[in-house]
Parts: C-alpha cells; structure tokens; sequence
C-alpha cells in the first residue's frame, strides 16, 4: 500500500514555502522576488484551505480521496513538483548564482 499522504507532504511544502521566504525577505534590491514568493505562498495556502488539506478527520482531502489512489496520486505528485521547485529556488538564492533574481519564475502552478 502507498504511504503518500497530501497532508504531510503539503505540510512540507508550506515549511520550504516559509523557510524561503526568511531567506529571500533580505534582499532588499530583488522586491520582485519577495513578492513572487509572497504571492505563490498565498496561492498555496488558499489552495490547501479550498481543499481542506489539512482538515481533521474526514473532512481531510487524504481521507477523501482514500478510496481514490490515482487522484490522490495526482495530488502528491504535484505537490512534488512545487517542492522541487522551491528547493531550486532556495538553492538559487543559496548559491547566488550569478543572475538567479533574473531566472524566469518557477512556482507557477494552477492549484
């Protein structure tokens, strides 16, 4: 049986989402930056509030999709990729890598 749970792992989607933003809130001379992340954190917190995912008990989008493993598939698979891509952005910024401000976004995601 798979132990993917969108719950858990949208929980650790949302700590990058806030630890990305300790790190990028210093930089002073990229405000686009700050408020891409400011806003696709947003999103994302609207987005795991409208499907209760992190509801209790039945309510919770895992237990309603139980019956469900392809959609509750979907779900985790995309929260994967949006980790992803926060952790490349977090190591874009860790790295300063020359132009990293300039790298075209990569949290966009229709939740």
């Amino acid at each position: 049986m798979d132990t993917a749970s969108i719950k858990l792992d949208a929980k650790a989607c949302q700590g990058l989402f806030a630890n990305l933003l300790s790190r990028v809130g210093d930089l002073k001379d990229v405000p686009p930056l700050v408020t891409e992340v400011q806003d696709q954190y947003g999103r994302f917190n609207l987005w795991t509030a409208s499907m209760a995912v992190f509801a209790p008990g039945q309510a919770c989008l895992d237990f309603r999709l139980k019956d469900v493993p392809e959609a509750r598939d979907l779900f985790v698979k995309h929260i994967s990729i949006l980790t992803t891509r926060i952790e490349q952005r977090m190591y874009c910024h860790t790295a300063r890598a020359p132009g990293f401000h300039l790298l075209k976004p990569v949290f966009y995601m229709d939740y």
